[in-house]
């Protein structure tokens, strides 16, 4: 079994969370870095396509934190080789929630413009990212995802990104989900201990 772990938006390999799950598994956790090959012309369906060649065949565990999450459910409904997910705020349901992330205004001018500088917290800096990002992202499916696998997600209850309300609705389609609600916001970096301990048994 491999173990794969998947950062969100704006992040990278060397986050806070990516550190410690490479700590508690090793070397026998991959990072991929799911920013190539440049952020400011990142597509989710090329970041699909990339992450499906790293796994190939071989039967794995994704570790997906918010929209890495989310590519980890897409590939899931794919590929039966993904055998466990476990899903850290993922980000269900974000093709509704750009307006409320980032502002209607900033929005539309993203759309009018083409581009929008977006803060990266992986490389701690501003980097214009092209509209057709989101374009990418509204073709793919966000919700309503049927495979029923075993799933964990940690969720926090002060997350204002992610509305916690989107990982319940998961729940409904799979009877083999798990929903851990933690007392914390999107990062969920102060809960990290409480996850691992919830999960080492689950993954391993």
């Amino acid at each position: 079994m491999r173990y794969i772990y998947l950062h969100g938006f704006a992040s990278s390999t060397q986050s806070a969370k990516a550190r410690f799950f490479r700590n508690q598994l090793g070397n026998q956790l991959e990072l991929i870095d799911l920013n190539l090959p440049d952020f400011s012309i990142l597509l989710i369906s090329e970041q699909l396509r990339r992450v499906a060649e790293v796994i190939g065949d071989d039967e794995v565990v994704i570790f997906g934190s918010s929209m890495g999450g989310l590519i980890g459910l897409i590939l899931a409904e794919r590929w039966a080789n993904i055998k466990k997910l476990v899903l850290l705020a993922p980000a269900i349901g974000i093709n509704s929630l750009w307006q409320q992330i980032v502002g209607e205004e900033i929005l539309l001018n993203w759309q009018q413009t083409g581009k929008q500088a977006i803060f990266h917290y992986g490389y701690q800096r501003e980097i214009e990212l092209h509209y057709k990002f989101i374009e990418d992202l509204q073709i793919l499916t966000d919700r309503n995802f049927k495979r029923q696998l075993p799933v964990r997600i940690f969720h926090g209850q002060l997350d204002l990104t992610i509305p916690l309300a989107n990982s319940q609705s998961y729940l409904t389609n799979n009877c083999d989900a798990k929903l851990v609600v933690l007392d914390d916001d999107h990062s969920l970096e102060n809960s990290l201990d409480l996850i691992w301990h919830q999960v080492e048994s689950f993954v391993k």
